[in-house]
């Protein structure tokens, strides 16, 4: 009886909150059982109040942005929710789209590693969008043979040193790998993240552009 008291009460004010963009006098109450589901974060079971509506599920925006290490800010003078994640590496490269002047310094064996490598990613996203990759879900086997390819490029990257003037150029071309990755694994039968052909697609164009960047925005 307790957690359906609380639930209530939670719903009300949350119910309430969503109503008051579309008419700042309405208001409705709702009746929801409390914590219907098991959630996980990462595959760990976090205990986080949280309730179903109309096939929706309500849980605390800080709640889960900090088991994310996402940062949630509220503005009340505003009334405004802002979510965001802190990257330091794409933080300090903020020179974006202009090309290297005097005040870095260049190695010639970096930039033509990252210009070998990049070209190498690049083909293989044409290829991925060339099988359609999301159009369909894959078995193991067929997820297994790409990844097989993802993971010779990202050996052949880590075969390479690099210096910390590079870290911003090394982050974004991992950056699109992960995103390759995630496009991959999102395709497969078997898969725990959300699947659809939209997502698919949207992963690898993330991807193209963080190896786009990599060296466009240079150090």
């Amino acid at each position: 009886m307790k957690n359906f008291v609380k639930g209530f009460l939670v719903a009300t004010l949350i119910f309430a909150v969503t109503l008051t963009g579309f008419a700042a006098s309405k208001k409705q109450s709702i009746q929801v059982e409390l914590n219907p589901a098991t959630i996980k974060v990462k595959g760990d079971v976090k205990n986080i109040d949280h309730f179903i509506y109309n096939g929706t599920t309500y849980v605390p925006i800080r709640a889960i942005a900090e088991m994310l290490d996402v940062e949630v800010n509220w503005d009340g003078t505003n009334n405004t929710i802002s979510i965001n994640k802190w990257e330091p590496r794409m933080e300090w490269a903020v020179a974006k789209y202009r090309p290297i002047d005097g005040g870095y310094k260049v190695d010639e064996e970096y930039e033509a590693f990252l210009e070998e490598i990049t070209q190498e990613l690049d083909k293989f996203i044409s290829y991925l969008e060339y099988i359609d990759l999301g159009s369909r879900q894959l078995d193991y086997d067929e997820i297994k043979e790409l990844e097989i390819q993802r993971g010779k490029i990202e050996e052949k990257f880590y075969s390479m040193p690099f210096g910390v003037d590079y870290r911003t150029a090394a982050f974004r071309f991992l950056k699109a790998l992960d995103y390759v990755e995630t496009a991959i694994y999102r395709s497969y039968e078997n898969t725990s993240i959300n699947y659809s052909k939209e997502r698919v697609k949207q992963d690898l164009e993330n991807a193209r552009f963080y190896n786009d960047i990599t060296l466009a925005i240079g150090l």
